[in-house]
């Protein structure tokens, strides 16, 4: 019976590793999804600074000023300041992705020790009751 209260413990254990790793990738989870937000909300930044360049170059001919708003805008729009934008992101992304398959492993790690300990215990159990038959049958030739 010892024996069984022991894996009993273990599954307990496990169990709340599980509850804690559940509760660790739901954070993940939406770490993930800001980190997707916040890469729409630069796109769309980009994007807008880009129609401003945009809607600043085809009034270029009639303003002198407008020729270096212009060239300031086009600037921070251009496609390497895109490019390097948009990975950082990607990055974080990688990153959060990796965490979330390390505690998904984790997880799967708790549920094979709750799977073997369940084992365990039903082979336990089983001996015993061989155990008990075996006594019962030895009582009863006496």
């Amino acid at each position: 019976m010892a024996g069984i209260y022991w894996y009993e413990c273990r599954i307990e254990e496990a169990q709340r590793k599980i509850a804690s790793l559940k509760d660790k990738l739901d954070n993940l989870n939406s770490m993930k999804s800001e980190v997707s937000n916040g890469a729409d909300i630069t796109q769309g930044q980009i994007e807008k600074k880009r129609k401003t360049a945009k809607d600043l170059l085809m009034m270029e001919s009639r303003l002198p000023l407008v020729r270096s708003l212009n060239d300031k805008v086009q600037e921070n729009v251009d496609d390497t300041f895109r490019y390097n934008m948009l990975s950082k992101f990607d990055d974080a992304d990688a990153e959060v992705n990796s965490a979330i398959h390390k505690v998904q492993e984790e997880i799967e790690e708790q549920n094979e020790i709750i799977r073997q300990c369940r084992l365990e215990i039903i082979r336990i159990q089983e001996e015993e009751r061989r155990e008990a038959a075996r006594r019962e049958s030895e009582r009863n030739k006496i």
